[in-house]
């Protein structure tokens, strides 16, 4: 068995970002939920390691994570699961967009995942 990484990325949402979250929402084809979650994400560049990011919202045709790390637009990755209901993913999308954000007193980045499929 292959040896296998999770980090964990911790940015979690309060209340007050919901209200940042709207002002900098984005118009798109399908409806998003809004989910106070993680994902698991496996980055095609760096398939032996998953982490753990917020998980903002969910739409069938993307979704929004945030991360104290920034995003590279373009990046690809596999989706594997929603915690912590172990809800399985299984999809694969790339960085639309990436954005600086203030989150909790301090700087996040949020991007916008476009599914492949």
């Amino acid at each position: 068995m292959r040896n296998h990484t999770v980090f964990h990325d911790s940015a979690f949402q309060d209340p007050e970002s919901r209200a940042i979250d709207a002002a900098n929402a984005e118009r798109r084809g399908a409806a998003r939920d809004e989910f106070p979650a993680e994902v698991v994400v496996l980055w095609h560049h760096q398939p032996w390691a998953s982490i753990r990011y917020q998980l903002v919202d969910l739409s069938e045709g993307g979704l929004r994570l945030r991360s104290n790390l920034p995003f590279v637009e373009g990046s690809s990755a596999t989706f594997v699961r929603i915690l912590p209901e172990g809800t399985r993913l299984g999809r694969s999308g790339m960085v639309a967009w990436s954005r600086r954000v203030p989150h909790d007193g301090r700087p996040a980045f949020e991007a916008g995942f476009r599914f492949f499929d």
